[in-house]
């Protein structure tokens, strides 16, 4: 008919609310995290526009990896992430329920191979450590080289020094608003 013919067919993104580190047996008690079930179909563009619609602190979308059970990509409502926590215990446990994996699995995120553990129902994982960290002879230089930082990898915000020793190390502290624009979603 024509209302059919006016219409567009809705796209479908199956996805999970998951509570991580409830309390009890309180399911309601956690840190709620959304995980999409497949983000192959997604752009980054789509992502980030479904972390901002459902405005939680993470969303998580599970892509094939080749290198570990699942690649994993990690949206706030304004920015992605390479690793955090609670979304990466989180996913874990989706992975677990969708049948990627068993109670041990990896995860693949820009900051590396994560590896996940379950007993019963609780999660542990293996932080990988930090790959670089900027170390300089004086605050000035440690400033220059911070904000030089800044501008390769449009990163935005405050830089600063802290002598540690007799080394200065150069910090970012990011404003990951600035220069975010909010677009709605269109399926």
């Amino acid at each position: 008919s024509q209302l059919r013919a006016r219409t567009r067919k809705m796209a479908i993104y199956p996805y999970r609310i998951v509570n991580v580190f409830t309390q009890g047996d309180d399911p309601f008690s956690g840190n709620p995290l959304c995980v999409f079930e497949n983000g192959e179909s997604l752009d980054t563009a789509r992502m980030q526009a479904l972390a901002l619609q459902f405005n939680l602190s993470e969303t998580t979308f599970i892509l094939p990896s080749a290198r570990a059970s699942a690649q994993v990509r990690i949206f706030t409502p304004r920015y992605e992430m390479s690793f955090a926590g609670h979304p990466t215990l989180g996913t874990a446990h989706v992975c677990r329920a969708l049948g990627l994996a068993t109670n041990k699995l990896t995860l693949e995120m820009p900051a590396g191979i994560i590896a996940v553990t379950a007993t019963g129902r609780r999660w542990t994982l293996q932080a990988n450590s930090p790959t670089w960290r900027v170390k300089c002879k004086n605050r000035d230089s440690c400033l220059r080289i911070c904000s030089g930082l800044m501008k390769a990898t449009s990163v935005r915000g405050r830089c600063g020094s802290t002598q540690v020793r007799s080394n200065w190390l150069c910090r970012l502290r990011a404003n990951p608003l600035r220069g975010v624009h909010r677009r709605g979603l269109r399926s």
